[in-house]
């Protein structure tokens, strides 16, 4: 550390000549003809002003360098945010990959024939309904739930349990109609929606992370 350097320390942080004394352990006469230039001081007394600085945070350059002084934390916040940067376009690289981007693309597709489905569980109650000749109210008595629960599903809002799919059968000949296929069929539609949505959450964010 230079006697230039060890003033423009001081002014960085905004310290008096008696504050840095204090701190550092060191005479006043003693730190003032250091960064006068007077005279040389002790390599132990050097030691302790640059090592006060140096727990303030700052960072010094060797002379041949330009005698530079920094915020050693905002070096290392540039690290940070460079790192940043390149994991940022690493990430960016494997979106533009042509098998990730055929895959989002494939699971639109997807998303849109799911979604475009019809609603089994609602086709089956209002068929139910139909071919048994109950209200709402009684049919959730025979297969033991609530009249609000078959209205949720009669207005899209719920899907029918596998469960009440052996109740409902009777009223459809198997061999034309396998109800509890059906529902098994429409829960796996359900979870591969799920996951299909997920995926596109999970790179919607991604891409707003890099933005």
């Amino acid at each position: 550390m230079t006697p230039r350097q060890a003033r423009a320390a001081r002014a960085m942080l905004g310290l008096s000549m008696k504050e840095v004394c204090t701190m550092a352990g060191v005479g006043k006469r003693t730190l003032t003809e250091f960064e006068g230039g007077n005279r040389a001081v002790y390599p132990a007394t050097e030691n302790k002003i640059k090592s006060f600085y140096l727990s303030q945070g700052l960072s010094f350059s060797p002379p041949e360098d330009g005698e530079a002084i920094r915020f050693a934390i905002a070096e290392e916040n540039s690290s940070l945010a460079a790192a940043e940067v390149r994991d940022k376009t690493e990430i960016l690289d494997i979106l533009q990959s042509t098998e990730v981007l055929e895959l989002i693309s494939n699971s639109l597709e997807i998303h849109k024939i799911i979604d475009q489905r019809p609603n089994i569980s609602r086709a089956v109650i209002i068929e139910t309904l139909k071919r048994s000749g109950f209200n709402q109210k009684d049919l959730s008595v025979q297969i033991g739930c609530t009249p609000s629960f078959i209205n949720s599903i009669t207005s899209g809002k719920k899907s029918l349990p596998i469960k009440y799919a052996s109740f409902i059968q009777k009223y459809f000949d198997k061999s034309e109609f396998d109800v509890e296929k059906a529902l098994q069929n429409e829960k796996r539609s359900e979870k591969l929606l799920a996951e299909i949505i997920a995926l596109q959450q999970k790179y919607v964010a991604i891409w707003r992370s890099i933005n």
